[in-house]
């Protein structure tokens, strides 16, 4: 009797197999690459072994982790923009959002309940320049004294926030500068997306600039309005780049989530964009949660 039912499990054991192969088969693009990016920090201090390699002498070259102690002591504030605070803020609120030390939403509209800060900008594709420069004003105004660093997003975004507090520890609050998606071009180097992080001298910097001739109050192509910004001030882009150069701000594929594409990606990302918020949730179980159990060796 027990032979037959040993013989059973192991027939619907491979039973299972076989047709969870047939739906990999057929559905290749289904097929998720996610954990060869998202890494478990429970022990922060493995997280990053930074380094940059990029020859751009006008680049910061040498961004190196320093202690943990020091990574914790960098206060971040995180504030996002958002249009649909009920399904897409509530993901960020309640995934990689709660581990800023700080955290803020902004839309057109306020809503004390969630909470979010109403902006007295018009919406529109062709308005995204607008909303942030008065939202950074806002910052300034209420929150300058909060923190050291301040992280735009989107409610698209899904951020590593341990992986960034490595990347700041070894860089001076104190100094202009501003991070985020480190494009290299032929005549310039510039930061685009919908992720960008400015020390808090960056945001003082950058909030005088708001005044400027040189510093565009409408636009319809934000990361260009600001580069314009910033560059009227002196202020070039700081290097995120990894130690073989692979891009640490990530543009997450809508269609072809393909293997390569995660090959191709850092293994210690700090943040991912075109995330919607089933996967969010997804994302902060396997960053957070799921960890390799180690076997007990003998000795």
């Amino acid at each position: 009797m027990a032979s037959n039912c040993s013989a059973l499990a192991v027939y619907m054991l491979g039973l299972a197999f076989g047709i969870a192969i047939v739906l990999i088969l057929e559905h290749p693009h289904d097929v998720r690459f996610l954990y060869r990016t998202v890494v478990p920090v429970r022990n922060v201090e493995s997280v990053i072994p930074w380094s940059s390699s990029s020859p751009a002498a006008d680049v910061d070259n040498s961004l190196k982790p320093n202690s943990q102690q020091k990574a914790q002591q960098q206060r971040i504030l995180c504030w996002v923009m958002t249009t649909n605070l009920i399904v897409k803020g509530k993901a960020v609120k309640e995934t990689w959002g709660k581990h800023c030390d700080t955290l803020l939403f902004m839309s057109s509209k306020a809503d004390p309940e969630f909470p979010a800060v109403g902006l007295d900008v018009l919406e529109g594709r062709d308005k995204p320049w607008d909303k942030t420069h008065v939202g950074w004003s806002y910052v300034y105004q209420h929150h300058f004294h909060d923190a050291e660093w301040f992280v735009k997003a989107d409610d698209e975004t899904y951020m590593i926030i341990e992986n960034l507090r490595y990347l700041l520890s070894n860089i001076n609050s104190s100094e202009p500068r501003y991070l985020g998606r480190h494009v290299m071009g032929q005549d310039q180097h510039k930061t685009e997306g919908p992720v960008y992080i400015f020390s808090s001298e960056m945001l003082r910097r950058f909030k005088q600039a708001l005044g400027e001739s040189s510093c565009p109050k409408e636009h319809d192509d934000e990361s260009e309005a600001l580069r314009m910004c910033l560059k009227a001030m002196g202020v070039l882009p700081t290097n995120t780049r990894d130690s073989t150069d692979r891009e640490t701000f990530l543009i997450f594929p809508k269609e072809d989530n393909t293997k390569s594409f995660w090959e191709e990606s850092t293994d210690h990302a700090i943040s991912f964009h075109n995330i919607n918020p089933g996967m969010m949730y997804h994302m902060e179980y396997f960053v957070y949660r799921q960890s390799v159990l180690e076997p007990n060796l003998p000795t």
